[in-house]
């Protein structure tokens, strides 16, 4: 379906009976959503989705947030209760109107009509946080994958962003149909139904991840999600935008080593940050990290001992480089350990709880 279709279609659900179409629960049909419960929806999912972002990993101040695909402003009226300024964005000219009209939220909250397949109404990193809920799994692959790189485009560094779409349906003929002849298969669904549907799209994960990365971003928190229905599996995916993007390379040192020694480990840095963002690093809180444990790391277990080595400052984007970790192993057992090498920014994250990849190095003390 074009977008010039996918507009026509969401103009006559939101002409028809906007709240259901946006929550589509067989009891509420017919203009039965109290409004009430139907906005009491839109803060406990934000509520729900909160609880997922630990407060040191979104390190932006709360000023502005987009809601991508707003409907009748559910879980943009929710944000405004966050955030200075929400923006609602939709494609359907009758759910703007709605949203206008059902706006508790005064002037810091103002909804937006985009037909285009981009979001050039907003330049690079205008938003602190995102969202996009039960909207790009009614897009066709074509534009929702364009949509997603554009909703990284227009969040902030050091930003979040947080949607949900879906990934393949359940059963495997559906899945063939789909994969085979999707633009035929929902066309002979309309023919069946005489009316306009909703159609439903996905994209694997493998696909999402790859455009969050190009985007700039990186997945911290995958989340199983069940607002596609039965048929779908689906998923909500959190995003940080990182401010610089830092890659760890090899890591040099010894394997085996005497108790009580202090041996060296280099580990060779990247600045991949675009040098025309001037994304020097200069902040003496970010570092190179190294954990030690007394197996291979699991997420519940504590470390050991934690290292520290400083970066060059600045770091120039663009920029390769070498820090050195010492690493004081003073009083520990003989016996094989593993170390966990990461960005640090002291007092806030690991790198790798942004869900950027960190080194595992395999050391032995002997006596």
């Amino acid at each position: 379906m074009s977008l010039k279709e996918l507009k026509a279609v969401w103009t006559e659900f939101g002409k028809r009976d906007p709240l259901w179409a946006v929550l589509t629960d067989p009891s509420r049909k017919g203009g039965k959503w109290d409004l009430d419960d139907f906005f009491r929806t839109g803060r406990e999912e934000i509520k729900d989705v909160l609880v997922h972002i630990k407060p040191n990993l979104f390190d932006r101040p709360q000023r502005r947030a987009l809601d991508f695909g707003c409907g009748a402003g559910r879980l943009t009226q929710a944000l405004a209760d966050i955030f200075e300024e929400v923006v609602g964005l939709d494609i359907s000219p009758t759910m703007i109107e709605q949203a206008n009209k059902l706006n508790r939220r005064g002037p810091g909250c103002r909804f937006l009509l985009n037909d285009r397949d981009d979001l050039s109404l907003f330049p690079d990193g205008h938003f602190d946080f995102v969202y996009s809920s039960i909207t790009l799994q009614h897009i066709d692959p074509v534009y929702s994958r364009k949509y997603v790189q554009e909703l990284l485009r227009v969040l902030a560094p050091g930003g979040m962003l947080v949607f949900q779409i879906p990934e393949r349906p359940v059963r495997w003929t559906d899945r063939f149909f789909y994969r085979l002849a999707r633009h035929q298969w929902y066309k002979q669904e309309r023919k069946k139904a005489g009316d306009i549907i909703m159609e439903m799209h996905g994209l694997s994960r493998k696909k999402v991840t790859r455009l969050v990365e190009r985007g700039g971003g990186a997945v911290f928190f995958l989340q199983t999600d069940h607002a596609s229905g039965e048929k779908w599996i689906a998923w909500k995916y959190y995003v940080h935008k990182p401010r610089f993007n830092l890659r760890l390379g090899e890591a040099v040192g010894p394997k085996i080593i005497r108790g009580g020694a202090k041996p060296s480990l280099k580990v060779r840095v990247e600045n991949r940050s675009p040098a025309a963002a001037g994304h020097d690093l200069d902040d003496p809180a970010v570092k190179v990290g190294a954990k030690l444990y007394p197996r291979r790391p699991r997420v519940s277990l504590y470390a050991l001992k934690e290292f520290r080595a400083d970066l060059p400052r600045p770091f120039s984007a663009g920029t390769t480089a070498e820090a050195e970790l010492v690493l004081d192993l003073a009083g520990f057992a003989p016996g094989r350990y593993w170390l966990y090498v990461d960005f640090v920014w002291d007092g806030k994250f690991w790198f790798s709880e942004l869900g950027l990849p960190p080194l595992l190095e395999q050391i032995q003390i002997r006596r």
